[in-house]
């Protein structure tokens, strides 16, 4: 008759220092039949081999505690089965455990375009305690507390560099920084570009796939009557396709695909030229609409104007989103939305372009809203002296990033590029600054 014992090795225990010596208790695991355990205990690591005073017996004492993290390995048997299970005991200075937390998605040296979606997650897990909360940061701004498994926030920035880290936090309120993570967003190309030789502008739609391209001539008469286009992924086979100047032609070729073309045109008093010995290049599904806004800072309780163009011709509604909440949307041209009574802070704003179901990201813009606080209320004037740990407070919690440098014998007339002061005072520091 089968018959599966099951193992219980019992909890973690954190063992307060001097205190040296503990014990490990099985008598929880069990043998459904009622019959006898056979048991053994095998230290797995620890910062010490440890002494066990019978390592065949359910409860057993150990001795030689240092400070770090031992694990135990129990094995339990019944002649003819057995099942194991692990057990942790924690030599610290203290009676809580400081959680564990690291990013394991995105990998590091990332490298991401604008409109794409970055998913951050990370594992965080606590030995004699719980995980409350994990906060995710880009250098020093916070972007989003997560308290439920799994950790993870969704992400669309701007174009640019970026080092984002996370913070667990235990039911103690202690907490661990995990590794950072340097992620690199490269701009998207823009849909619509000049032509090597400068006779003409080739437009893209947005779309992922079989976009369409426009042949936009910079003078009159270029084009027409004779305007073909040569296409294709193998730069010496392209065919040619009659097109019209100023119509979009859409062509055969999906996400992905990096795609040349030059073009034959009718051109006023030559006849007709192209630009085949300097061919274009495209990456279908590369370039994307643009969103654009009227203001990248606000008052607290303000409002920005919000537009989104260069979008595919099958557009069918474009939604705006403040840091990843519904703010509006429209399916009319012009794309325009409004975010209105915004909070202080760092705001994350992206739209979503869809076409039917589906829909890609525009890029991302911030805006800061707040207002600057100066020092004790009074104004500064450059050139001029005033306080710079104190000048540099931001109402929505975060330094505004000003690059200024100063003369004093402290800094030595450095510049502190996108530095983020916060409230503490340092009245050292209220030298001549010669620029913001």
């Amino acid at each position: 008759t089968y018959s599966q014992p099951v193992a219980n090795a019992g909890n973690t225990q954190v063992v307060v220092l001097p205190q040296t010596s503990s014990s490990l208790d099985a008598s929880a695991s069990s043998e459904p039949t009622g019959g006898n355990l056979n048991y053994l205990w095998e230290q797995v690591y620890g910062p010490s081999v440890l002494t066990l005073s019978n390592n065949q017996t359910a409860n057993t004492s150990l001795t030689g505690l240092q400070e770090g993290v031992y694990l135990f390995k129990l094995t339990v048997d019944n002649g003819a089965y057995q099942d194991i299970d692990f057990a942790y005991v924690v030599s610290s200075l203290t009676t809580n455990i400081a959680p564990k937390v690291s990013i394991f998605s995105p990998s590091n040296n990332s490298t991401y375009s604008e409109d794409e979606l970055v998913t951050i997650t990370a594992s965080a897990s606590d030995l004699n305690d719980s995980i409350q909360r994990v906060e995710f940061y880009e250098g020093k701004n916070l972007l989003f507390v997560d308290t439920v498994i799994p950790f993870n926030y969704d992400w669309i920035p701007p174009a640019g560099d970026f080092e984002i880290s996370a913070i667990a936090y235990d039911s103690y309120n202690k907490n661990t920084t995990s590794n950072k993570v340097k992620v690199k967003i490269n701009q998207a190309p823009p849909c619509r570009e000049t032509s090597a030789n400068g006779d003409f502008d080739f437009h893209f739609s947005s779309d992922d796939n079989n976009p369409s391209i426009t042949f936009i001539p910079i003078g009159s008469g270029i084009g027409s009557p004779t305007c073909i286009l040569y296409y294709g992924t193998d730069p010496g086979n392209m065919p040619g396709y009659g097109t019209s100047a100023n119509t979009p032609y859409y062509i055969n070729a999906n996400k992905g695909e990096r795609i040349y073309l030059y073009d034959v045109y009718s051109y006023p008093g030559v006849g007709q030229k192209d630009n085949s010995g300097d061919k274009d290049t495209y990456l279908v599904g590369s370039c994307k609409g643009r969103l654009s806004s009227n203001f990248t800072q606000a008052y607290k309780g303000g409002s920005i104007d919000l537009e989104v163009t260069g979008t595919a011709s099958n557009t069918s509604k474009i939604e705006f989103y403040d840091n990843n909440n519904f703010i509006s949307q429209t399916n009319q041209k012009p794309y325009t939305g409004k975010a209105t009574s915004l909070s202080a802070g760092l705001h994350q704003i992206n739209a979503r372009i869809y076409n039917g179901p589906n829909y890609s990201n525009t890029n991302s813009i911030e805006v800061l809203v707040g207002e600057q606080w100066p020092f004790y209320g009074k104004s500064f004037e450059i050139p001029g002296e005033f306080y710079a740990a104190q000048y540099d407070v931001f109402e929505g919690g975060l330094g505004q990033k000003v690059s200024y440098s100063e003369n004093s014998n402290e800094n030595y007339g450095n510049y502190r590029k996108n530095e983020l002061v916060n409230s503490s005072v340092n009245h050292k520091q209220n030298k001549s600054v010669n620029d913001i």
